[in-house]
């Protein structure tokens, strides 16, 4: 399987495995500079009762969790949960398939169009933010880019998603796979190194 070339790819050309990057860069010169929740509920992830507070963010970092009795600027934007609305720690999917296209047949995710695909795989993104995962930890993914040019365009700002450790088809051995049209097929050492390092050419993070 030959490496890619010219691919827009975070990927390392000699197939070596990089380390992960999730950082995002999507804000806009137009975005607050703060952001101002009151009243919310605050459920911190730490075991304590949610309790009642206000929220002060600065860029991407939480500056205050109190009542911040804080003087609103036009530099700041505020968001009032009226204490009936809850702020929680963004949740973890740790096996996430964003190329899923809620197919009723296990070979259906790799039938559908490449163009279509990359279309059900962004709005998979969206759904998962939407549902308040801010990280996904990407699973067997339908195509071997369908997750790094996903998490490419997270990352970019052009769509809305998680942060993502973007992952690639799924790998085994011959008569191993569950479902042989998203699996690449690879006997022995020197076969699993091939294609792990095409993988790893293709920016893919990490591996079922």
């Amino acid at each position: 399987m030959p490496i890619p070339n010219g691919l827009p790819t975070a990927g390392d050309c000699m197939g070596r495995p990089l380390p992960a990057d999730i950082s995002i860069d999507n804000h806009n010169p137009n975005d607050p500079a703060k952001i101002l929740f009151t009243n919310v509920n605050i459920l911190d992830s730490t075991g304590r009762e949610p309790y009642l507070e206000d929220v002060l963010i600065e860029g991407t970092t939480i500056k205050q969790v109190e009542d911040a009795n804080f003087t609103q600027d036009h530099e700041t934007t505020v968001i009032d949960g009226h204490g009936r609305k809850t702020l929680m720690s963004g949740l973890c999917d740790s096996h996430t398939r964003l190329s899923q296209n809620n197919s009723p047949t296990l070979d259906g995710p790799t039938n559908l169009p490449i163009e279509e695909h990359v279309l059900h795989t962004a709005n998979s993104a969206k759904l998962y933010l939407d549902c308040g995962y801010t990280m996904c930890f990407g699973a067997a993914a339908a195509q071997p880019r369908l997750d790094v040019v996903t998490k490419a365009a997270i990352r970019s700002g052009m769509i809305p998603g998680p942060r993502i450790l973007a992952n690639g088809q799924a790998i085994s051995t011959t008569g191993g796979a569950i479902v042989p049209s998203v699996t690449n097929f690879a006997d022995g050492v020197d076969e699993i190194r091939k294609i792990v390092r095409y993988f790893c050419s293709l920016g893919v993070d990490n591996h079922p």
